[in-house]
């Protein structure tokens, strides 16, 4: 008798613990989430070197931008960069429409990128970017796209080497044209932005002599031959 209502005692108490431990089999399954993509860009293409648009007046043309949908997404941020004055136009246009028409100065280089974003995520998907530059009246000959600073970034604190620091950047011409530059650098923006004292470089990349504990200003002059361009000025400090 004893044996048996321990028996029938530790039945009862492997079904309390299967039950403990399954669960009611009940709970809900939290959806994935996922990222919305990112998105390839159509036109105006990359290093386009007459988008012509459709001129409104002699200054300003419309200009259409397309790109390819993207899954996961609710709405598009397109952004379009000025490359000389760096002032950002943006357009937010919902999904699933895939092209938009935005109104700009003509005669002007720009990049522009997508952002695809979604209201489920605060997660987002960010293009590449296209250079272009937008025609403008009596323009035959097009001057390089501004060089894109790539280090130090700005406002970085850096470690100089040895007392040097590399500077690099990128550069691209719409003429696919044979580039050379020249760098601007000094602890005095004024300075950097009267371009003055050039130097010279062939390649994408030059090591200037710093000392530390000092912010030093920087920009990059290039040139096809025929025309030029600048780039933004940018900074760094020295550790």
């Amino acid at each position: 008798m004893i044996q048996n209502k321990l028996k029938y005692g530790y039945l009862i108490f492997l079904s309390v613990l299967v039950l403990s431990c399954g669960g009611s089999g009940n709970e809900p399954i939290t959806p994935e989430i996922k990222s919305p993509d990112v998105v390839n860009l159509n036109l105006p293409s990359n290093n386009t070197i007459c988008e012509d648009g459709t001129n409104v007046t002699t200054t300003t043309s419309d200009v259409v931008f397309t790109w390819a949908v993207a899954s996961n997404t609710d709405s598009y941020e397109l952004s379009i960069t000025n490359l000389v004055t760096n002032v950002v136009t943006t357009k937010t246009v919902a999904h699933p429409v895939i092209t938009t028409t935005v109104n700009l100065t003509r005669g002007q280089p720009y990049k522009w990128q997508i952002t695809s974003k979604s209201t489920k995520t605060t997660k987002t998907g960010v293009s590449s970017s296209n250079k272009f530059y937008l025609a403008g009246a009596g323009i035959t000959s097009y001057a390089p796209f501004p060089a894109t600073i790539t280090a130090p970034t700005f406002g970085a604190s850096v470690t100089p080497v040895s007392n040097k620091v590399t500077l690099t950047w990128t550069g691209s011409d719409p003429d696919s044209s044979i580039l050379t530059y020249e760098v601007f650098i000094d602890t005095d923006e004024a300075k950097v932005r009267s371009y003055t004292t050039p130097i010279s470089s062939s390649t994408n990349s030059y090591s200037a002599t710093v000392e530390s504990n000092k912010t030093y200003f920087w920009c990059v002059k290039t040139s096809d031959g025929r025309n030029i361009s600048y780039s933004l000025v940018n900074n760094f400090k020295t550790i």
